[in-house]
Formats: structure tokens, C-alpha cells, sequence
């Protein structure tokens, strides 16, 4: 779980991205969709579902971003993400990352892009 405080990725990028306000059951993604955007919870909750599944993998609350390893490793979620009452999550582009990992030194990206590759 990667939990992120207000002054993280977003400040630095200059709260780059938008919000998107979810109804109670809206899918966010759906399993089988390229990850091609990381999103950070603003307001309320969203829980993760494997494919044909109605038992909850996880949930994400406020302040936690969904998508990091699925978006360095360039793969389709793995999960369906459904927001959970009124939610509210930002939305970042894959650059928002890797503009950010450029500033990072690379045997550090090398180990998250390993680590990425360990989420299937």
C-alpha cells in the first residue's frame, strides 16, 4: 500500500491532473483496461475487485493512490475499481511518474521497475 500525504507526488507536480466525483458503485476502471493513469483518493473510498469476483480485494481510502506498479510495469489492471458512497479521486497521466522518476537516481528506478514486474 503506498499512502500519500497532501505535500507528495501532487504537490510537487503542482497538483497537476483532475478530479473526477463518483457515485456509490461507478467503476473508476475495470479489469483488462491498460493502467495508463495513477489515482489519488481525495474523498471517500474505493474498493478493488478481481475479475468475477463480489468479495472486495482491498480498499483504497483517503490520501492513498491506486496504480503505481501497474503503471511502471505498462500493464492492464489485474482488478475492477469501484468507488464506495460519494468519492472523489484525482487524476494523474503515467507522465506525472516518470517526469517524476527522472529526478530520482536510476539504480532507485531500476529496483521500482522490479518491483513493479512483482505485482502480477
Amino acid at each position: 500500500m503506498i499512502h500519500l500525504s497532501p505535500n507528495g507526488l501532487i504537490a510537487a507536480k503542482g497538483r497537476k491532473g483532475h478530479s473526477l466525483e463518483m457515485i456509490d458503485g461507478e467503476a473508476l476502471f475495470l479489469a483488462g483496461q491498460m493502467a495508463t493513469h495513477i489515482y489519488l483518493v481525495e474523498i471517500g473510498t474505493l474498493q478493488v475487485f478481481p475479475p468475477r469476483s463480489a468479495v472486495p480485494l482491498r480498499r483504497y481510502d483517503q490520501y492513498e493512490l491506486i496504480g503505481i506498479p501497474e503503471v511502471l510495469a505498462g500493464k492492464a489492471w489485474p482488478v475492477t475499481a469501484l468507488a464506495r458512497g460519494k468519492t472523489q479521486v484525482r487524476i494523474f497521466p503515467a507522465e506525472c511518474l516518470t517526469d517524476r522518476m527522472a529526478e530520482i537516481p536510476a539504480n532507485s528506478v531500476k529496483f521500482l521497475r522490479h518491483l513493479s514486474q512483482l505485482c502480477d
